[in-house]
Protein backbone atom coordinates (compact mmCIF):
# COMPACT_ATOMS: atom_id res chain seq x y z
CA UNK A 1 0.00 0.00 0.00
CA UNK A 2 1.20 3.51 -0.86
CA UNK A 3 1.52 6.83 0.93
CA UNK A 4 -0.36 9.36 -1.20
CA UNK A 5 -0.52 13.16 -1.17
CA UNK A 6 -3.81 14.33 -2.67
CA UNK A 7 -4.84 17.95 -3.22
CA UNK A 8 -8.49 18.99 -3.19
CA UNK A 9 -9.55 16.03 -1.07
CA UNK A 10 -12.65 17.54 0.53
CA UNK A 11 -15.06 17.67 -2.41
CA UNK A 12 -15.87 16.39 -5.89
CA UNK A 13 -13.50 13.95 -7.57
CA UNK A 14 -10.90 14.48 -4.85
CA UNK A 15 -13.21 13.33 -2.08
CA UNK A 16 -14.45 10.32 -4.04
CA UNK A 17 -10.88 9.34 -4.86
CA UNK A 18 -9.69 9.91 -1.29
CA UNK A 19 -12.38 7.66 0.20
CA UNK A 20 -11.71 4.89 -2.32
CA UNK A 21 -7.94 5.02 -1.76
CA UNK A 22 -8.50 4.72 1.97
CA UNK A 23 -10.87 1.79 1.48
CA UNK A 24 -8.16 0.11 -0.60
CA UNK A 25 -5.73 0.42 2.32
CA UNK A 26 -3.58 3.34 1.19
CA UNK A 27 -2.44 6.11 3.52
CA UNK A 28 -3.73 9.47 2.27
CA UNK A 29 -2.52 12.95 3.13
CA UNK A 30 -5.40 15.05 1.84
CA UNK A 31 -5.44 18.81 1.49
CA UNK A 32 -8.26 21.31 1.78
CA UNK A 33 -8.58 24.99 2.54
CA UNK A 34 -11.52 24.55 4.94
CA UNK A 35 -10.92 23.28 8.48
CA UNK A 36 -14.57 22.30 8.72
CA UNK A 37 -14.53 20.22 5.53
CA UNK A 38 -11.25 18.55 6.50
CA UNK A 39 -12.68 17.65 9.90
CA UNK A 40 -15.85 16.26 8.30
CA UNK A 41 -13.76 14.17 5.89
CA UNK A 42 -11.61 12.91 8.77
CA UNK A 43 -14.79 11.78 10.55
CA UNK A 44 -16.00 9.99 7.42
CA UNK A 45 -12.64 8.54 6.35
CA UNK A 46 -12.51 4.73 6.61
CA UNK A 47 -8.74 4.39 7.01
CA UNK A 48 -5.42 6.13 7.58
CA UNK A 49 -6.26 9.71 6.65
CA UNK A 50 -4.10 12.74 7.48
CA UNK A 51 -5.78 16.14 6.93
CA UNK A 52 -3.58 19.00 5.75
CA UNK A 53 -4.88 22.56 5.77
CA UNK A 54 -3.55 24.19 2.60
CA UNK A 55 -4.77 27.00 0.38
CA UNK A 56 -3.30 26.70 -3.10
CA UNK A 57 -4.07 30.37 -3.74
CA UNK A 58 -1.38 31.25 -1.18
CA UNK A 59 2.19 30.04 -1.50
CA UNK A 60 2.84 30.98 2.12
CA UNK A 61 0.04 28.56 3.06
CA UNK A 62 1.52 25.85 0.85
CA UNK A 63 5.04 26.30 2.22
CA UNK A 64 3.86 26.47 5.85
CA UNK A 65 1.87 23.25 5.46
CA UNK A 66 4.75 21.40 3.80
CA UNK A 67 7.17 22.57 6.50
CA UNK A 68 4.79 21.57 9.30
CA UNK A 69 4.27 18.06 7.91
CA UNK A 70 7.71 17.58 6.33
CA UNK A 71 8.75 14.61 8.48
CA UNK A 72 5.55 12.65 7.95
CA UNK A 73 5.58 13.44 4.21
CA UNK A 74 8.97 11.79 3.72
CA UNK A 75 7.25 8.50 2.85
CA UNK A 76 5.12 9.92 0.03
CA UNK A 77 5.22 7.72 -3.06
CA UNK A 78 2.39 9.24 -5.09
CA UNK A 79 1.48 12.89 -5.66
CA UNK A 80 -1.99 13.53 -7.06
CA UNK A 81 -2.47 17.13 -8.21
CA UNK A 82 -6.25 17.15 -8.28
CA UNK A 83 -7.42 20.49 -6.85
CA UNK A 84 -8.81 23.10 -9.20
CA UNK A 85 -10.61 26.42 -9.08
CA UNK A 86 -12.57 28.81 -11.27
CA UNK A 87 -13.73 32.39 -10.82
CA UNK A 88 -16.18 34.46 -12.83
CA UNK A 89 -14.18 37.60 -12.07
CA UNK A 90 -10.44 38.00 -12.39
CA UNK A 91 -8.81 37.62 -8.98
CA UNK A 92 -5.17 38.42 -8.23
CA UNK A 93 -3.73 36.35 -5.38
CA UNK A 94 -1.52 37.69 -2.58
CA UNK A 95 1.40 36.34 -4.64
CA UNK A 96 0.48 38.58 -7.58
CA UNK A 97 -0.81 35.83 -9.88
CA UNK A 98 -4.17 35.43 -11.57
CA UNK A 99 -6.00 32.97 -9.31
CA UNK A 100 -6.85 30.20 -11.80
CA UNK A 101 -3.29 30.22 -13.11
CA UNK A 102 -1.90 29.90 -9.59
CA UNK A 103 -4.28 27.28 -8.19
CA UNK A 104 -4.67 25.17 -11.32
CA UNK A 105 -1.11 25.30 -12.63
CA UNK A 106 1.61 27.10 -10.68
CA UNK A 107 0.74 25.26 -7.46
CA UNK A 108 0.92 21.99 -9.43
CA UNK A 109 4.42 22.86 -10.64
CA UNK A 110 5.53 23.89 -7.15
CA UNK A 111 4.23 20.75 -5.44
CA UNK A 112 5.73 18.50 -8.11
CA UNK A 113 9.05 20.32 -7.70
CA UNK A 114 8.93 19.98 -3.90
CA UNK A 115 7.98 16.29 -3.89
CA UNK A 116 10.22 15.18 -6.76
CA UNK A 117 13.27 14.28 -4.62
CA UNK A 118 11.06 12.10 -2.39
CA UNK A 119 9.31 10.50 -5.35
CA UNK A 120 12.66 9.74 -6.95
CA UNK A 121 13.87 8.03 -3.78
CA UNK A 122 10.58 6.17 -3.33
CA UNK A 123 10.22 5.27 -7.03
CA UNK A 124 6.90 7.04 -7.13
CA UNK A 125 4.60 8.83 -9.54
CA UNK A 126 2.79 12.09 -10.21
CA UNK A 127 -0.81 12.16 -11.43
CA UNK A 128 -2.24 15.52 -12.47
CA UNK A 129 -5.86 16.18 -13.33
CA UNK A 130 -6.06 17.82 -16.75
CA UNK A 131 -9.04 17.91 -19.12
CA UNK A 132 -10.04 17.57 -22.73
CA UNK A 133 -11.11 21.19 -22.27
CA UNK A 134 -7.53 21.87 -23.39
CA UNK A 135 -8.67 21.02 -26.93
CA UNK A 136 -10.77 24.19 -27.05
CA UNK A 137 -7.89 26.59 -26.63
CA UNK A 138 -4.39 27.18 -27.97
CA UNK A 139 -1.02 27.91 -26.44
CA UNK A 140 -0.36 31.65 -26.32
CA UNK A 141 2.58 33.43 -24.73
CA UNK A 142 0.39 36.49 -24.09
CA UNK A 143 -2.20 34.38 -22.28
CA UNK A 144 0.51 32.62 -20.28
CA UNK A 145 1.81 35.99 -19.08
CA UNK A 146 -1.76 37.19 -18.36
CA UNK A 147 -1.78 39.76 -21.16
CA UNK A 148 -5.16 38.80 -22.68
CA UNK A 149 -8.74 39.60 -21.57
CA UNK A 150 -9.92 37.37 -18.74
CA UNK A 151 -12.68 34.88 -19.47
CA UNK A 152 -13.54 32.26 -16.87
CA UNK A 153 -13.76 29.15 -19.04
CA UNK A 154 -11.06 30.22 -21.47
CA UNK A 155 -8.66 30.58 -18.55
CA UNK A 156 -9.70 27.20 -17.21
CA UNK A 157 -9.02 25.60 -20.60
CA UNK A 158 -5.60 27.25 -20.75
CA UNK A 159 -4.56 26.01 -17.30
CA UNK A 160 -5.57 22.47 -18.18
CA UNK A 161 -3.47 22.71 -21.34
CA UNK A 162 -0.53 23.92 -19.24
CA UNK A 163 -0.86 20.99 -16.85
CA UNK A 164 -0.92 18.48 -19.67
CA UNK A 165 2.15 20.08 -21.26
CA UNK A 166 3.85 20.07 -17.86
CA UNK A 167 3.35 16.33 -17.40
CA UNK A 168 4.69 15.63 -20.89
CA UNK A 169 7.67 17.90 -20.19
CA UNK A 170 8.47 15.98 -17.00
CA UNK A 171 8.07 12.64 -18.78
CA UNK A 172 10.43 13.78 -21.53
CA UNK A 173 13.07 15.48 -19.39
CA UNK A 174 13.15 13.25 -16.33
CA UNK A 175 12.40 9.97 -18.07
CA UNK A 176 10.11 7.21 -16.94
CA UNK A 177 12.36 5.62 -14.34
CA UNK A 178 12.15 5.84 -11.40
CA UNK A 179 9.32 8.44 -11.43
CA UNK A 180 6.30 8.16 -13.72
CA UNK A 181 4.21 11.15 -14.80
CA UNK A 182 0.55 10.97 -15.81
CA UNK A 183 -2.34 13.27 -16.64
CA UNK A 184 -6.02 12.35 -16.41
CA UNK A 185 -9.06 13.62 -18.26
CA UNK A 186 -11.88 12.86 -15.81
CA UNK A 187 -14.67 13.53 -18.27
CA UNK A 188 -17.74 15.63 -17.53
CA UNK A 189 -18.50 15.36 -13.82
CA UNK A 190 -21.39 16.76 -11.77
CA UNK A 191 -19.44 19.01 -9.39
CA UNK A 192 -19.71 22.66 -8.41
CA UNK A 193 -16.28 23.53 -9.82
CA UNK A 194 -17.63 25.77 -12.56
CA UNK A 195 -20.03 27.47 -10.16
CA UNK A 196 -17.57 28.40 -7.42
CA UNK A 197 -16.93 32.14 -7.17
CA UNK A 198 -19.36 32.55 -10.05
CA UNK A 199 -22.10 34.99 -11.02
CA UNK A 200 -25.68 33.74 -11.11
CA UNK A 201 -25.46 33.43 -14.89
CA UNK A 202 -22.26 31.37 -14.86
CA UNK A 203 -23.71 29.26 -12.05
CA UNK A 204 -26.82 28.53 -14.10
CA UNK A 205 -24.86 27.78 -17.27
CA UNK A 206 -22.50 25.44 -15.42
CA UNK A 207 -25.33 23.51 -13.76
CA UNK A 208 -27.04 23.02 -17.12
CA UNK A 209 -23.75 22.02 -18.75
CA UNK A 210 -22.72 19.53 -16.04
CA UNK A 211 -26.17 18.02 -15.42
CA UNK A 212 -25.63 15.10 -17.87
CA UNK A 213 -22.23 14.37 -16.34
CA UNK A 214 -21.19 11.43 -14.25
CA UNK A 215 -21.00 11.34 -10.47
CA UNK A 216 -17.62 12.24 -8.88
CA UNK A 217 -16.90 8.53 -8.41
CA UNK A 218 -16.92 8.03 -12.19
CA UNK A 219 -13.29 9.00 -12.95
CA UNK A 220 -11.85 7.17 -9.91
CA UNK A 221 -11.09 3.87 -11.77
CA UNK A 222 -8.72 5.72 -14.13
CA UNK A 223 -6.63 7.01 -11.23
CA UNK A 224 -6.65 3.55 -9.64
CA UNK A 225 -5.49 1.96 -12.89
CA UNK A 226 -2.46 4.25 -13.01
CA UNK A 227 -1.64 3.62 -9.35
CA UNK A 228 -2.08 -0.15 -9.53
CA UNK A 229 -0.67 -0.90 -12.98
CA UNK A 230 1.89 1.90 -13.52
CA UNK A 231 1.64 1.72 -17.33
CA UNK A 232 4.75 2.77 -19.18
CA UNK A 233 3.43 3.43 -22.68
CA UNK A 234 1.57 6.73 -22.33
CA UNK A 235 1.07 9.87 -20.24
CA UNK A 236 -2.52 11.06 -20.84
CA UNK A 237 -5.41 8.80 -19.79
CA UNK A 238 -9.20 8.89 -19.76
CA UNK A 239 -11.77 6.19 -19.05
CA UNK A 240 -8.96 3.79 -18.06
CA UNK A 241 -7.20 3.99 -21.43
CA UNK A 242 -4.74 6.26 -23.27
CA UNK A 243 -6.25 9.53 -24.48
CA UNK A 244 -5.44 11.83 -27.40
CA UNK A 245 -4.32 15.45 -27.03
CA UNK A 246 -3.50 18.50 -29.13
CA UNK A 247 -0.12 18.30 -30.94
CA UNK A 248 1.11 21.45 -29.12
CA UNK A 249 1.25 19.44 -25.89
CA UNK A 250 4.49 17.77 -27.02
CA UNK A 251 6.13 20.78 -28.70
CA UNK A 252 9.44 21.11 -26.85
CA UNK A 253 9.91 24.84 -27.50
CA UNK A 254 6.51 25.68 -25.98
CA UNK A 255 7.08 23.27 -23.09
CA UNK A 256 10.32 25.09 -22.33
CA UNK A 257 8.58 28.47 -22.45
CA UNK A 258 5.94 27.17 -20.06
CA UNK A 259 8.56 25.88 -17.61
CA UNK A 260 10.59 29.10 -17.83
CA UNK A 261 7.48 31.07 -16.91
CA UNK A 262 6.63 28.79 -13.97
CA UNK A 263 10.16 28.70 -12.57
CA UNK A 264 10.42 32.50 -12.82
CA UNK A 265 7.18 32.95 -10.88
CA UNK A 266 8.12 30.32 -8.30
CA UNK A 267 11.77 31.42 -7.90
CA UNK A 268 12.98 27.92 -8.80
CA UNK A 269 16.53 27.86 -10.11
CA UNK A 270 16.66 24.11 -10.86
CA UNK A 271 13.38 22.27 -11.13
CA UNK A 272 13.22 19.18 -8.94
CA UNK A 273 16.13 20.29 -6.73
CA UNK A 274 15.18 21.88 -3.42
CA UNK A 275 17.45 24.64 -2.17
Amino acid sequence: MAHIFLTGATSGIGKALCLQLLKDGHTVFGTGRSKEKLHALEEEAPGDFHPILMDLASFSSIKDALKTHEKTLSQIEILINNAGATSAKKIITEDGNEMQLQVNHLAVVYLTHWFYPLLKTNQGMVITTSSDAHRRTKFSKKALYDQTPYKIFKRYQETKLYNLMFMYYCDRVFGRDPVRFYAVHPGLVKTDLGAKNASWLVDKVWKLFSAPGQDPEGPVPTYLKLINERPSDYVYYAYERPNHHLPVVEEEEKQTLLMTHACEHLSISTFGVRE
